[in-house]
């Protein structure tokens, strides 16, 4: 006989019912909202991934690599040996292309051409340099990558030790002045990227990696070989990296070109750099310049193209209260000189250089008008910025103009008279003069050194000032590199002796702007210099 009455019993049901679905709910696993952020920005990389173990090795690493660098930086990566996909409709998905080992068929040259011109981004690899005929695509080997032909290569592929040429760029922030890479077969090439003025080259092999290469008949002892650079009309980068050293007869790899940190962290900086992604920890050492779009983050502003010298992007749109912000590392406390590059309609705007920690105000510039949107002009001010690394912010209290470029350079640049990139007729020897070190001695009447700049010395007047040593007295000519244009002369006195300094100036007007510079003897030698000095008036 039951004890349950019909009530209990429908509670009972009721019960068991719910026991059920527990049951069934405990069952189905447990889930979150694990979707990923859409992601910042598209790579596509090309690759034929049919000729040479070393080149299909690396081709295998990379599309492994790089999908493990898109989940980490929130980026989508697509690769590919359909090469008839280079076509502006399907490019238009993507920010980055990339050339694991080769270059696009004649068809497909034209869209990827446009593409460039457009904006896009590209990252090459080692062999999509490659040609012995460069005429047969003008614009990309002659003009976008600038190398021309394919001269001679090391053998076998061993490590390099590769020195940085410029901090400056978005990927070689906070790169290190040198690091030592895995094995890889090194190109040269039969152009010389020095002579060519788009092009910035942002690694090269150092002099300690010689002799490179272990058959002595395809090894490097001596020269300059550029390694990585970027045009300065595109948004590119090539790497002469990309050949993994195997054991051909057993199709083994033996090396890895992502084994490197240092060397991934310079391919992750210029694919977030094209793509426009966050790029962590971005330092622009001063004295340089930084390119008004790389900001480590903004309020209100917008980007466009630019037609001014260099092309790339500018800084647009921007309004009362606005604000960009840079990370720079200053060297030691001092007082500087801020240039920015403008434009604008009707000028009135204010740019006001901040600490952007404390808000101290450093100064401020006013922006005139320039007639246009994209007629440019340079406007400067002096600033004392403290040493170290630290945050500088533009604050724009007044808007309407553009800004393409700032430029933080020594009020006074020193420049060791020993550092010359190229000289005749001199020598070098230790000083007694304060700060020790060497001197340029043993200069006579046809004598000359050139030096380069840390940064391009704008038309203006400047004082120059040399640390000088003369038994008799002599002459200096301050001139344009290789000559040409003579900036001013100065005497040198009798000093008494070769180790007696003496600080001696004068001014001098220059015209353009120089990137180097150089000092002559024409007539008179018979003197030690051991440092000069350039200061902006």
């Amino acid at each position: 006989m039951s004890i349950l009455t019909p009530n209990s019993k429908l509670l009972a049901r009721i019960f068991a019912i719910c026991l059920i679905f527990i049951f069934i709910a405990s069952s189905v696993p447990y889930r979150t909202n694990t979707a990923a952020a859409a992601p910042q920005f598209k790579v596509i990389a090309f690759y034929n991934g049919t000729w040479d173990a070393a080149h299909i090795s690396f081709v295998n690493e990379a599309n492994q690599r790089f999908p493990q660098l898109a989940s980490q930086y929130n980026f989508s990566y697509e690769s590919t040996t359909d090469w008839s996909k280079l076509n502006a409709s399907y490019l238009s998905q993507y920010k980055v292309v990339i050339f694991l080992d080769g270059a696009p068929p004649a068809a497909q040259r034209p869209a990827f051409e446009q593409y460039m011109r457009n904006g896009g981004g590209w990252l090459g690899f080692h062999v999509s340099a490659f040609t012995t005929n460069p005429s047969s695509w003008n614009w990309y080997y002659n003009e976008f990558l600038g190398s021309g032909a394919f001269k001679s290569n090391t053998w076998f592929p061993t490590p390099a030790v590769l020195r940085l040429e410029n901090s400056n760029h978005p990927a070689t922030s906070n790169m290190p002045a040198t690091f030592k890479t895995p094995a890889n077969e090194w190109y040269s090439w039969s152009v010389d990227l020095r002579n060519k003025p788009d092009i910035d080259i942002l690694y090269s092999i150092d002099p300690v990696s010689f002799p490179l290469g272990t058959d002595p008949n395809q090894s490097w002892y001596s020269g300059y070989y550029p390694v990585v650079w970027t045009n300065k009309n595109y948004k590119m980068m090539y790497l002469n990296v990309g050949h993994n050293l195997m054991d051909y007869a057993t199709n083994t790899t033996k090396s890895f070109t992502f084994s490197d940190a240092t060397q991934n962290k310079l391919i992750t900086n210029a694919i977030l750099w094209m793509g426009g992604g966050q790029q962590p920890n971005t330092t622009y050492n001063v004295p340089g310049t930084i390119e008004a779009e790389n900001y480590a983050s903004m309020s209100g502003i917008q980007t466009q193209a630019t037609t001014d010298t260099g092309g790339g992007l500018n800084v647009g749109w921007i309004d009362p209260g606005d604000w960009l912000t840079y990370r720079i590392n200053v060297p030691a406390a001092s007082t500087y000189k801020i240039s920015y590059r403008v434009a604008s309609l009707n000028g009135g705007g204010t740019i006001r250089a901040e600490n952007g920690t404390t808000s101290q105000v450093y100064g401020s510039a006013q922006v005139p008008s320039t007639g246009g949107w994209q007629n440019w002009t340079t406007i400067s001010h002096d600033v004392s910025l403290p040493a170290g690394e630290q945050i500088l912010r533009l604050a724009f209290p007044a808007g309407g103009f553009n800004l393409n470029w700032i430029r933080i350079e020594d009020k006074t640049i020193k420049i060791e008279a020993e550092d010359y990139i190229s000289s005749y007729g001199v020598q070098k020897q230790a000083t007694t003069d304060v700060g020790g070190g060497q001197n340029v001695g043993w200069i006579d009447p046809g004598d000359w050194m050139i030096y380069s700049t840390p940064t391009p010395l704008s038309p203006g007047t400047y004082t120059i000032s040399y640390r000088v040593a003369s038994p008799s007295g002599s002459q200096i000519q301050f001139e344009r590199a290789g000559g040409g244009a003579v900036f001013g002369t100065i005497t040198v006195p009798a000093t008494g002796g070769w180790q007696n300094w003496t600080t001696i100036s004068h001014d001098v007007v220059l015209s353009s702007t120089e990137q180097q510079i150089g000092l002559a003897f024409p007539t008179v030698g018979g003197l030690n210099i051991n440092w000069f000095t350039i200061t902006k008036k």
